[in-house]
């Protein structure tokens, strides 16, 4: 286009001006700069540079003359965009002005006379500059009068950390709860860099949106959590606590962190956290271990957390004296081969010994899940062929639908199993 073209004039299209791999024709393709080796992705907008002044260089050493002026053409667009632009006054300290032409401002700061960040939204399809000139103020600084302008589009990169990269993708932590979770698993760390380097100490990390996923019966307010600057360079992200007493806390949240030089309002960058509720964190960690080879084992923390959580299951039978957890989803029942079950207590006739088995699918949904462990301990509440039977533990679920939250939400189709079993095991 004829943009580019007039940034890089005299370019030949066939050459590979910058030895990057990619050919001066790709790069007039996608707006990249064919005379940079690091500018070699799609750009949104090509830069050039008008000065008043023959020869000035973009360099904070090339003076521009009392009262000169810079234009900072962005030409190219063809989508609405924001930028962030930051001009430093070279080594005479003459003061400017800063200027606007078809964008839309969005802010300034400025650290002193001689720096200022500034932000504005581009209109697609059109050529706005950012006018700069010198004030013309304090000319007896040099016997050169005139300001020597650095001039850089703000790139801002904020990398996140987290204790399991579970996809490279997905940025996932967990709510804050005190079962289970551990405080490496609840924070996100954010890294932040810019571009030109050395400014990172005028980059602001705030929470620009907080999605919760909601049910129809989920409670209580969730709140977006916590943003603490660690360092210039560092910010830790800390996920909203989930009050033990809430039965259904969404099971993901999406948080949208933003980065912008203090005091303008242009976002530079952002990146999204995926904060899950406690429970849905350790069952998809327990799921990728189970993938990874750690088998049932991983689940462990899924019942550790139940039994955490639900405390009135404490009181419910006897309690377990061990449990055994299965790598598959079901088993056959060892009372009837031909049903798949998902958990069995099994009672020796003549002892308290109560040995609970856990397979994979128990862990599927948090509020089925504190209703099947119940269940189980319902059978221990006696003695061999005097153990409760399916009958009592069935109306357990359903008497205790409310306590194990399966009353409502994800888990409510568990009170219709129930129902049914109590049907086919003709309890009255």
């Amino acid at each position: 286009p004829d943009s580019w073209e007039m940034a890089f004039p005299g370019t030949n299209l066939y050459a590979d001006a910058d030895g990057d791999e990619v050919s001066n024709f790709d790069e007039l393709e996608q707006n990249s700069n064919p005379f940079d080796d690091t500018s070699t992705d799609p750009q949104a907008y090509v830069i050039r540079f008008e000065a008043t002044k023959q020869g000035w260089s973009n360099s904070g050493m090339s003076d521009i003359g009392i009262k000169g002026e810079v234009k900072v053409y962005f030409t190219g667009l063809q989508a609405d965009t924001d930028v962030t632009v930051w001009i430093r006054e070279g080594r005479t300290q003459e003061e400017f002005i800063v200027e606007w032409v078809g964008a839309t401002p969005k802010g300034e700061t400025w650290n002193g006379a001689q720096e200022v960040f500034t932000s504005a939204t581009l209109p697609a399809n059109s050529s706005p500059y950012l006018l700069i000139k010198d004030a013309g103020l304090h000319s007896n600084f040099t016997n050169t009068p005139g300001g020597e302008y650095r001039i850089g589009i703000i790139k801002v990169d904020i990398d996140v950390e987290i204790a399991w990269p579970w996809q490279s993708t997905i940025n996932l932590i967990a709510a804050n709860s005190i079962c289970e979770i551990q405080d490496e698993e609840k924070r996100a760390l954010i890294n932040v860099t810019t571009d030109p380097p050395g400014l990172e100490s005028f980059v602001t990390l705030s929470v620009e949106d907080f999605q919760p996923a909601t049910g129809g019966c989920t409670d209580g307010t969730l709140r977006q959590g916590t943003l603490v600057q660690n360092s210039d360079t560092q910010w830790v992200y800390t996920a909203y606590s989930e009050p033990l007493a809430n039965l259904h806390p969404p099971e993901i949240a999406e948080v949208t962190i933003g980065a912008r030089i203090s005091g303008t309002l242009g976002i530079c960058s952002e990146v999204q956290v995926r904060v899950y509720s406690a429970f849905e964190y350790i069952r998809l960690y327990a799921a990728r271990k189970h993938l990874d080879g750690d088998a049932g084992a991983s689940y462990v923390r899924a019942y550790n957390f139940i039994r955490c959580k639900y405390t009135f299951l404490n009181g419910v039978g006897d309690g377990f004296d061990s449990v055994v957890f299965l790598s598959q989803s079901g088993f056959p029942n060892p009372d009837n081969p031909t049903q798949t079950v998902s958990a069995y207590t099994e009672s020796t006739l003549f002892t308290f010994y109560d040995e609970v088995t856990f397979g994979t699918s128990t862990w599927d949904q948090e509020n089925v899940a504190a209703s099947i462990v119940g269940h189980e301990l319902v059978h221990t509440g006696g003695l061999g062929i005097n153990a409760p039977g399916e009958c009592e533990a069935y109306q357990w679920e359903i008497d205790s639908a409310n306590v194990t939250g399966i009353n409502c939400g994800a888990g409510s189709y568990r009170v219709g199993e129930a129902q049914n079993l109590l049907q086919e095991y003709n309890c009255e």
